[in-house]
């Protein structure tokens, strides 16, 4: 091979891995851009009936609609693609509110490294930051569902 066409063939490459952001490895625990991860949503809300909906997808495809009773999980695990920016996002509709909500972006990633498990409560999503000592960080719900009369 002639050095002119080898040259051309080097720089790009050293181009590529010169750009891997340095988010493919957690200086937390070590991830790799290729482990799995898990997300987990978990139906946290203790009412009689109460179900919620939960709709989840990514730009690479839809997981479908699930109802989920109390105690009740769906579950998803997933590798990142090469440059770190894999996204879900999901519809959660309960008695109590809805909304749309990242489960799983670049900047969540940090907080729950390869398992992102997701509590649905009465207030809203909260995300179990197992990469920070388990903390919970809780969101509102976007549109709030005004609470069913109460019976007579």
């Amino acid at each position: 091979m002639k050095p002119a066409a080898l040259i051309l063939i080097l720089i790009p490459l050293l181009l590529l891995l010169t750009t891997i952001p340095p988010y493919t490895e957690s200086k937390k625990q070590g991830t790799k851009f290729m482990d799995k991860t898990t997300v987990a949503i978990y139906n946290d809300i203790n009412e009689d009936d109460s179900s919620i909906t939960v709709h989840c997808y990514s730009v690479n495809g839809d997981l479908g609609t699930h109802q989920l009773t109390y105690g009740t999980n769906f579950t998803w695990t997933f590798r990142e693609d090469f440059w770190g920016m894999t996204k879900y996002y999901c519809d959660f509709v309960t008695e109590y509110g809805s909304g749309n909500y990242g489960v799983f972006t670049p900047k969540l990633r940090i907080r729950c490294d390869t398992f992102c498990p997701w509590s649905i409560t009465d207030t809203g999503p909260c995300l179990e930051q197992t990469a920070y000592g388990h903390e919970l960080w809780c969101q509102g719900w976007k549109i709030p569902h005004p609470p069913p009369p109460a019976l007579t």
